[in-house]
């Protein structure tokens, strides 16, 4: 895990050497995975965003960036 001021912003950045995932392809195992769907929603109510870069047998980076302040 890293993290790094840019500006106005505060970036964290997850990275998972593993075996990585197809983002393009929704787990469908009949539970109901809200988790990042929510993720997104709170951040974007206070300017931030997240992105999840994956590739199969190569590992995943999720960033976070989030507005400075207090919330």
């Amino acid at each position: 895990m890293s993290t790094k001021s840019i500006g106005d912003f505060v970036e964290i950045k997850v990275v998972d050497d593993g075996v990585g995932f197809d983002i393009t392809t929704y787990k469908s195992d009949g539970n109901n995975h809200v988790g990042l769907t929510n993720t997104k929603q709170r951040l974007d109510r206070i300017g931030g965003e997240i992105t999840v870069e994956s590739e199969i047998d190569k590992g995943t980076v999720v960033t976070v960036v989030i507005p400075k302040g207090e919330y």
